[in-house]
């Protein structure tokens, strides 16, 4: 039952208000209809008297329930409304922003939503439907946000253009772009409505998450016919779309065109073009434009510098790279992780600075996550520093608390191209121990370090090891596997995988074809080996040049010297 505390009488006549004031009391809510002192504990000072029954509680202290008795509790002893509870919500049904502003979570949402629609029709305004809409826009409910705007029509309300941007907006949080462009072409079909900036963005931002650059640029330049001048949101939104289509020569058009259009850009506008260009790949682009800022009267920001060197590193200009982060750090600019990991990455193949760079990182308080570790890894697969990459695996994973497959794949690769095969299949193994499994990247690299050391016994365990882990081999895996076995000379199970190989629809490639050469070579199956090299010219791969040889010595050694001088014709 419900409580009503803080129920003040008022004192007697003749009565200090203060010091004879009556006891706070509550109601107790049950079927003795007895009120009860908050100070009834403490005595009432009455030598332990019990006191005076206090009057009845006035009928609207009473605690209510139903529509009729909670209209009656808004209500004094007179009739007319009790100024106490004047303006506020007791009694009422709350607005739908409030009800949704506890949700936490979709069914929540939808529940409060169904309340809400669930009321009589006068009481429902538009305001709170638009809150709707955007409440369920924020929950990715695109659906149900649409319901709603239909809604308001089949009832009658005419929806204004803060609703219809409510509703594309919860269209384009669900990726529903067609939805977007076909809300945008509604509004002015609506008497008295007309498209605005608001809507507009929606639409280009929507389509350029959707990759459609082509849209998204067309209703850019469209504004000026609807009688808009595009705003930094606008452009903004636009590069972005360019940049997400790959489109770095679009971008770089569209931002020399913004100033024409009375828009100067942002240095938003200019970090996405400058992430155009790493992605392109062209460093000397993102240098130009970050070299023009001054110009523009703006500051390279963190994300700027970060990109840039991104962008340096992939063309191979690490010194550059790492100069920007001198420049960087000239300007009082805070690095963050994202740039410490593309400043090791353009470390190239020197550890030592690779190494300083993560002590820099720890030095300001931050940690390396797995996109450092990984750049780290990379610079020791350049310089073939198999013992450094695993002492970094092991700190990355004891210290830091951070191991992703990526990391592991790295220091096998590592541990592979140094021809340490035995520390590549321990990494690969202790995966289990934390908390994955290898994919086919790991097997395969593994099966790599087996044949670079020359241990093919090895490697047809890892393929079995491979096979056990329900990992299916793809080419490289069974490309690996028949350098293996022509390693041991085990021609007819090279052969074997060739076949397996046809009869799982993959085409045997170059490597594959040249180590089965050589394993029927040197095993001295000459006819064998004649026809792989007979396949590999009907399928016009070149045969390797010592593979011709061995292949040709095969065909002297059993006196079949015209074809043996037919393949080093073919050779020569």
């Amino acid at each position: 039952m419900h409580r009503l505390r803080n129920v003040w009488r008022r004192p007697r006549a003749g009565q200090h208000s203060t010091a004879h004031a009556a006891p706070r009391c509550r109601w107790l809510g049950d079927d003795s209809g007895r009120w009860r002192g908050e100070s009834e504990s403490a005595g009432w000072g009455h030598g332990g008297s019990r006191p005076p029954r206090p009057h009845s509680p006035p009928s609207w202290a009473k605690p209510a329930v139903g529509r009729a008795a909670q209209s009656k509790a808004l209500k004094g002893h007179w009739g007319e409304e009790n100024p106490v509870l004047r303006g506020s919500t007791f009694g009422r049904e709350q607005p739908l922003p409030a009800m949704l502003a506890r949700c936490r979570s979709t069914e929540e949402v939808l529940e409060e939503v169904q309340r809400w629609r669930n009321r009589d029709r006068r009481e429902q305004t538009l305001g709170e439907r638009t809150a709707g809409v955007s409440a369920l826009g924020r929950w990715s409910l695109w659906l149900q946000a649409l319901a709603l705007l239909g809604e308001a029509r089949s009832t009658g309300i005419a929806p204004d253009i803060v609703l219809y941007g409510a509703a594309m907006a919860a269209c384009a949080r669900g990726a529903q772009w067609l939805r977007v462009l076909e809300l945008l072409n509604e509004i002015p079909s609506e008497g008295g409505l007309r498209r605005n900036l608001v809507t507009s963005n929606i639409a280009i931002a929507a389509c350029g998450r959707a990759s459609q650059w082509k849209l998204a640029l067309h209703l850019f330049e469209d504004l000026a016919s609807w009688g808009m001048r595009p705003d930094v949101v606008s452009s903004a939104s636009a590069l972005n779309a360019c940049a997400q289509g790959h489109q770095w020569q679009a971008v770089l058009a569209l931002l020399g065109a913004i100033p024409e259009k009375m828009v100067e850009p942002s240095i938003v506008s200019y970090n996405t073009a400058v992430s155009a260009c790493e992605r392109a790949q062209r460093w000397m682009d993102a240098l130009s434009l970050v070299s023009s800022l001054h110009s523009r009267r703006l500051q390279p920001d963190v994300v700027t510098y970060s990109t840039l060197m991104s962008a340096l590193e992939k063309g191979h200009h690490w010194s550059k790279a790492l100069n920007t982060l001198s420049e960087m750090r000239g300007r009082d600019l805070v690095p963050n992780i994202i740039t410490f990991s593309a400043a090791i990455r353009a470390c190239g193949a020197a550890v030592p600075m690779m190494v300083g760079l993560l002590e820099d990182m720890r030095s300001i308080g931050l940690t390396p996550n797995a996109l450092t570790y990984s750049a780290a890894l990379s610079v020791c697969v350049r310089a073939a520093h198999w013992s450094a990459a695993l002492a970094l695996f092991e700190e990355a994973r004891v210290r830091d608390r951070v191991s992703d497959r990526i990391m592991r794949n790295a220091a096998v690769a590592v541990c592979a191209r140094a021809s340490r095969w035995e520390a590549a299949l321990g990494v690969v193994h202790s995966m289990e121990t934390w908390g994955s499994t290898p994919d086919v990247v790991s097997w395969n690299t593994a099966l790599s370090a087996c044949e670079r050391g020359s241990e093919w016994a090895c490697a047809l365990g890892v393929f079995e090891d491979m096979q056990t882990s329900s990992i299916a081999p793809d080419v490289i895996s069974r490309s690996s596997l028949i350098s293996a076995c022509a390693q041991g000379r085990l021609w007819k199970a090279a052969l074997d995988q060739m076949q397996i190989m046809r009869s799982c629809s993959m085409e045997p490639n170059l490597i594959t074809y040249n180590a089965s050469v050589y394993a029927t070579a040197a095993a001295q199956a000459w006819p064998q080996a004649l026809a792989l090299v007979s396949e590999m010219h009907a399928a016009r791969l070149e045969c390797d040049l010592d593979a011709h040889a061995i292949a040709a010595e095969s065909l002297l050694a059993a006196g079949r010297t015209q074809e043996a001088l037919g393949l080093y014709r073919r050779a020569g």
